[in-house]
């Protein structure tokens, strides 16, 4: 009975630890921070809250520049990176969220509003070089805007049945973001998983 206990108390651990978010930054710390965090990326930074040595996560995000960051490796996986889409485009922290066979889609995350209490979805389709294929970004209260990016996604990506299924569901979907609340907003793009199309 004492090794079941022992056994499910590592599985429970093993699980809670898999579950963090992690900054590696360019000195070689590794942060670990709070997951809604990763959503939020303005002005070459990134919100986020660290861990405290009490185990909890502070209450106020701290600003960290994008120049300072390696990556950042969330639940499932899912990898962040600094980019520049274009010259003309400002840098960002962008993750894919379609890993196709010869294309994927990169999105990023900048709040707005006066109270940083919505979302802009950019968002750019590349070729296997990285080359930008197509790009553009919405606003969360912009839905003709969204709909053209999933238009782009079904042009782009048309043989990728799980991702156009998946997609279907979160059509018409508001994020009901907010930097303040602790909660990841809602939506297709919001997901901790990469789509992997061959």
């Amino acid at each position: 009975m004492k090794q079941l206990v022992l056994l499910l108390g590592l599985l429970t651990c093993s699980y809670a630890n898999s579950q963090n978010s992690f900054l590696y930054m360019k000195d070689g710390k590794k942060i670990v921070i709070e997951d809604h965090d990763v959503f939020y990326t303005w002005r070459d930074g990134v919100y986020v809250q660290y861990l405290k040595k009490n185990g909890k996560f502070e209450s106020s995000p701290h600003r960290i520049d994008i120049e300072k960051i390696e990556k950042l490796e969330t639940v499932n996986g899912v990898t962040y990176v600094r980019l520049q889409r274009n010259e003309k485009a400002p840098f960002g922290f962008y993750k894919t969220l379609i890993n196709g066979k010869d294309k994927k889609l990169i999105c990023c995350f900048r709040p707005y509003g006066s109270q940083r209490d919505r979302l802009q979805i950019s968002y750019s389709i590349l070729d296997a070089n990285g080359k930008e294929i197509e790009s553009a970004y919405y606003r969360e209260d912009e839905p003709d805007k969204q709909e053209a990016m999933f238009q782009a996604i079904e042009k782009h990506f048309p043989s990728c049945t799980e991702v156009l299924e998946n997609m279907a569901l979160y059509k018409g979907k508001r994020p009901w973001s907010n930097f303040y609340t602790g909660k990841p907003p809602v939506g297709y793009m919001f997901q901790n998983t990469v789509f992997v199309c061959e």
